[in-house]
């Protein structure tokens, strides 16, 4: 199973050319019912908001309009990572820390592709909203993020797509607590220590 996260697809500041992303550990996978331990050897971390679908079946070279085929999964995730790029740079294994891509409920849906073109995310520290962002406002949908990943690497069942992360970043400290949700229906409830 494989971890694709795809940089730079939600910053409004940045339009990046072409899809650009990279691998991250699959021992940085956690779910909703484990508190993240924020690691001793990190530089600062924070936690971002983003979107992650899971893929469905196997497929190479995917063309967008078939990639609603190959995904019906999809949920809010927070990925705790270095606080900027020049730290990220600098240890780039700030990427594989255990239980970084804090994943939420699956939400399963046949139209995936299509409803992550109109879906809104939240992320909520201690109750208070921190960020909210749409997926419309993506740099590439998901159809063309599946399409570009598919040219370079077999997609299996089961491998994740992070296909966007938030730029803006809440530091992480023991003692939050973190929600993310989907059209407001909160699917990631985690404690950090």
């Amino acid at each position: 199973m494989k971890v694709i996260a795809i940089e730079h697809n939600w910053d409004e500041h940045y339009c990046p050319p072409s899809v650009a992303g990279h691998l991250m550990a699959d021992s940085a996978i956690m779910h909703t019912d484990r508190p993240f331990f924020i690691p001793d050897v990190t530089p600062r971390l924070v936690g971002r908001l983003a979107v992650a679908m899971r893929i469905g079946r196997l497929g190479k070279f995917v063309a967008s309009k078939f990639a609603h085929r190959y995904c019906n999964e999809f949920t809010a995730a927070i990925v705790a990572t270095a606080e900027n790029d020049e730290e990220r740079a600098r240890q780039p294994l700030v990427e594989a820390i255990d239980g970084g891509l804090m994943l939420g409920e699956w939400i399963t849906d046949d139209r995936v592709a299509e409803r992550l073109n109109h879906a809104q995310f939240t992320m909520m520290c201690n109750g208070t909203t921190i960020c909210r962002a749409e997926t419309r406002r993506l740099a590439f949908d998901a159809a063309t993020v599946v399409e570009s990943v598919s040219r370079f690497c077999t997609l299996k069942t089961g491998d994740i797509i992070v296909l966007a992360m938030h730029p803006g970043g809440l530091p992480l400290a023991i003692g939050q607590r973190l929600h993310a949700a989907v059209d407001d229906k909160t699917v990631l409830d985690i404690r950090v220590r």
